[in-house]
């Protein structure tokens, strides 16, 4: 299966769990399996909504034990991603290549490129952001959400980072997540 980074937000007084579409794409069944950091143990996860188009997807614990540990997890506040510039410093956080937790330092090198017929913007950072990032959060220096990590520029498959990075902008993930929580799909003007 694949491996993703996830991260937590807090929406009408509910927690919910943020990462990938693709993250949870590739898994067979409808329940995703989470670890939380510094324990070993799995949590299952249901997927309240999941978009394609801004590979955004949102999860639910699944149990009560489950539940009651991302209580215990401080959420993550979303940032004003208009509000980033070229030359702004941003972190990436997440699990890379399979590691424990990693968090690595870059600045923005755009904002609001569309790429691939991708809709919404993105911004693009030389953050140094591998397999297993994906879904992670790209986040300003005051620790506040601006983006979600979701595609590398590699030059061949499995070669890694070459510092071109693509991050869903936070006003536009925050946007589908309560979509998908309200209604569960996206709409578009067409």
């Amino acid at each position: 299966g694949s491996m993703g980074t996830c991260f937590i937000i807090l929406y009408k007084n509910e927690k919910f769990v943020i990462t990938n579409h693709h993250v949870i794409n590739s898994i067979e069944n409808t329940t995703i399996e989470v670890r939380f950091y510094g324990s070993f143990k799995i949590y299952l996860a249901i997927i309240v909504g999941e978009d394609k188009m801004s590979d955004i997807a949102v999860l639910k614990m699944a149990t009560p034990e489950g539940q009651a540990i991302i209580e215990n997890i401080r959420d993550l506040q979303w940032g004003n991603s208009n509000n980033m510039r070229q030359g702004d410093d941003a972190w990436a956080v997440g699990h890379p290549l399979q590691q424990e937790w990693s968090v690595s330092k870059g600045i923005i090198s755009y904002v609001g490129r569309r790429t691939n017929n991708i809709w919404q913007e993105l911004i693009q950072s030389d953050v140094a952001i591998n397999n297993g990032n994906s879904g992670g959060p790209l986040l300003n220096m005051k620790g506040k959400v601006i983006g979600v990590n979701t595609f590398i520029v590699s030059p061949s498959p499995g070669a890694g980072s070459i510092g071109v990075n693509f991050s869903v902008t936070s006003n536009a993930t925050k946007h589908v997540v309560e979509q998908l929580v309200d209604t569960g799909s996206v709409k578009r003007a067409k």
